[in-house]
């Protein structure tokens, strides 16, 4: 067992979901964004029943995390688990001590540039944990089970099962928060594939990780 390779990996999986919990608080929900995935039903729910973002997220994604447990097996689904109960425990902690009021009410009333904003941060933070095989959760294991059967990018992957969400959030928020949902997402999607590719060609240019 290669102890630093596995450190290594856990960090850059833990900076990742930080990164990404941050763009979701300050930027993703402010601006009332169900921008795909579990992410997005969590914000619709968090919208409609009040129930807190982190906890949502984690009921959500239990059968989607027995799916990757099938097709990849037990070291992915070790990343998978890192992904899946550290997520919603980083956006707890975002909410409780890392929302900033000014990029809130920012992104609150400037949907567009929190659209680009959420997609840019959270796209990236994605793509660090799922550069090094592990994820935020839900869709983007869907994506990635997808890519490996299709041989499509993860982020495109990622882009067209997150835009059904999408669908739904038109009728709580309206046509224009969908309309700005569908940006984050492309943004998002472009990031993650970038980002991804970036950090895989940085730390295994000859070996990339057989699941992505």
């Amino acid at each position: 067992m290669d102890i630093k390779k596995y450190a290594q990996e856990f960090l850059i999986i833990n900076i990742g979901l930080f990164i990404c919990s941050l763009g979701i608080i300050n930027f993703l929900i402010p601006s009332k964004l169900a921008a795909g995935g579990v992410t997005g039903m969590s914000t619709l729910i968090y919208y409609l029943l009040e129930i807190p973002v982190g906890i949502t997220m984690l009921a959500l994604n239990v059968p989607i995390f027995l799916l990757g447990l099938y097709v990849y097996g037990k070291e992915y689904a070790v990343k998978c688990l890192c992904g899946i109960f550290l997520f919603p425990a980083y956006t707890g902690l975002a909410e409780a001590f890392f929302a900033f009021d000014t990029l809130k009410n920012f992104s609150g009333n400037n949907p567009l540039a929190g659209a680009v904003f959420a997609g840019i941060i959270v796209g990236s933070g994605i793509g660090l944990a799922v550069a090094v095989g592990s994820n935020t959760g839900g869709t983007v294991i869907l994506a990635q089970v997808v890519s490996k059967y299709l041989k499509i990018p993860v982020g495109s992957c990622m882009a067209i099962v997150d835009s059904m969400v999408v669908i739904s959030s038109m009728f709580v928020f309206g046509i224009k928060s969908a309309v700005m949902a569908l940006v984050c997402i492309f943004i998002m999607g472009r990031f993650v594939n970038l980002v991804m590719s970036k950090i895989q060609a940085l730390l295994t240019p000859s070996n990339k990780e057989a699941y992505v």
